[in-house]
């Protein structure tokens, strides 16, 4: 382990009550907690290369994380970046919902947290 590693990053369309939306996953493996700086800082710009060419009704983000970095802590990472970047803050502001999801290898859930 001891790795950081973006395990999967994709767009999918998802049925909703409305027809359907268009949501970006993003699935984290963060054993690394000291260079999880510099590692929080290449998802925000991987998520905003793949916001930029998603459609433009892509309005939820799931972030999910596998590893030694709670929801909490990412959450307070990912703001400091976002609130610095002009691109990703504005994308992030065209979201409807953006939730990070702490959990297991197993799928338990531990903790999670809004990103907006």
């Amino acid at each position: 382990m001891g790795k950081n590693k973006i395990k999967q990053i994709e767009t999918k369309v998802l049925p909703s009550e409305n027809g359907s939306i268009h949501a970006i996953f993003i699935a984290l493996d963060i054993y690394d907690k000291n260079n999880s700086d510099d590692f929080i800082a290449e998802v925000v710009e991987k998520f905003t290369m793949q916001k930029m060419i998603s459609l433009p009704d892509t309005t939820f983000l799931l972030v999910t994380i596998i590893g030694e970095l709670s929801a909490e802590e990412f959450y307070h990472r990912w703001k400091s970046l976002i609130d610095k970047d002009v691109i990703a803050k504005t994308l992030v502001s065209m979201l409807n919902k953006a939730v990070v999801v702490y959990g297991t290898n197993d799928g338990k859930i531990i903790d999670e947290k809004s990103l907006l």
